[in-house]
């Protein structure tokens, strides 16, 4: 499975702080918490829930960094027009 090695590289950076690459917001921020959001906290999302909720398991730094990232982008995302995927 490849978001499991994918995640074993972006954990230690998310355990850095509290964005990728330094302390504002940027494009790496959107791309890594865009996956977070879009697919495993997108309420829209059909299928593998419970595989997403055992992935987080192993990645707890992933888990908070993408609720940092939601809770920054709560606006955004609140107001994005919801569709099933």
């Amino acid at each position: 499975m490849i978001l499991p090695k994918f995640l074993d590289v972006v954990e230690p950076l998310c355990a850095k702080g509290e964005w990728l690459v330094g302390k504002d917001i940027t494009i790496a921020d959107f791309f890594i918490g865009g996956l977070y959001t879009n697919y495993i906290k997108n309420p829209n999302i059909g299928f593998a829930k419970d595989k997403w909720a055992t992935c987080l398991d192993k990645y707890p730094q992933f888990k908070a960094y993408g609720d940092r990232f939601a809770d920054a982008n709560k606006a955004r995302l609140d107001t994005r027009k919801q569709y099933p995927i």
